[in-house]
């Protein structure tokens, strides 16, 4: 590929630059930046359209995922993300800031033309809860039945069927645990200010079908007093074996991560969400960019 310089003398110097480095800058950019890079020229929207780039592109993404923010403001959405830390070192409670890197903003609406919402009628009448997840096109959330009993709710999005989840014997936040549902209960001991997390107690439901559950207890190390909060939220288990909470305080944004194997916590603080509020954070792990999915924009 070529590129031009101008010189001090006003000359241009054309110089060729091997394509290899060039596609190694390009895997250094963000999915945004990529997407400006396409504009500039043919031959650029050409090489960033290749398979080869394109695949490269999501296989170093997949090794570096990362949090993923959503953000509502009435029927606006703000989306930002940062790196997701990867096996965070032991030695500090409490590593350098984050800065969140704005994606974009996006209303929620249908469109133009004669698109439509389709409702999936279910054979049971039900009421559904806030607080849903989905792992693996399968949603889970809370409903209540019959005179308001509590069950969990499970809905295939490929096949568009409904099934029931009784067995659970206790009610917790939906989280994803290492690709199953898994109710997440905290064991908190709260002081005149504040509470503090002292264990996490997990159901996970093991076989759906059977709807069997396995419980797993994890006590948090000493330095449990980093995540003094009044409101921790949990938002689940990274492909690393690392719970994710995340908590407001003040005008910052925490991030907190607690490696279940070397039962280490790391607190991060998230710049540039200052003026988020609890109720409207979305957070999501895991996340991966695939530049192919510009294609269709």
């Amino acid at each position: 590929m070529k590129t031009s310089l101008r010189l001090e003398d006003g000359t241009k110097n054309s110089l060729q630059i091997p394509i290899d480095l060039i596609i190694e800058i390009f895997l250094r950019l963000s999915v945004n930046s990529i997407a400006r890079c396409r504009c500039v020229s043919k031959q650029w929207a050409s090489t960033l359209s290749r398979p080869y780039f394109t695949e490269l592109f999501l296989t170093r993404s997949l090794a570096r995922p990362k949090l993923l923010f959503a953000y509502r403001k009435g029927s606006d959405y703000l989306f930002l993300s940062s790196p997701q830390l990867q096996n965070p070192d032991d030695d500090h409670k409490k590593s350098s800031p984050v800065v969140v890197n704005y994606h974009m903003h996006h209303i929620l609406n249908l469109g133009s033309g004669n698109m439509s919402w389709r409702t999936i009628q279910c054979c049971i009448p039900h009421r559904s809860f806030d607080g849903g997840i989905c792992i693996d096109g399968l949603i889970y959330y809370y409903a209540g039945v019959n005179n308001n009993d509590i069950v969990i709710v499970c809905f295939d999005v490929r096949s568009e069927e409904f099934r029931f989840i009784i067995g659970a014997l206790h009610h917790g936040s939906l989280i994803n645990y290492n690709g199953k549902l898994s109710l997440y209960l905290p064991s908190t001991v709260y002081s005149r200010f504040n509470g503090v997390i002292r264990s996490i107690k997990l159901w996970v439901l093991e076989d759906a079908k059977r709807q069997e559950w396995s419980e797993h207890t994890y006590i948090l190390p000493a330095m449990h007093d980093i995540m003094k909060t009044t409101d921790l939220r949990c938002v689940g288990m990274t492909q690393t074996k690392e719970f994710v909470f995340w908590s407001i305080k003040g005008m910052r944004f925490y991030v907190f991560y607690y490696n279940i194997e070397r039962n280490t916590i790391k607190k991060v603080e998230m710049q540039g969400m200052e003026a988020f509020k609890e109720s409207n954070v979305y957070t999501f792990l895991d996340h991966v960019e695939d530049v192919k999915l510009m294609q269709f924009f």
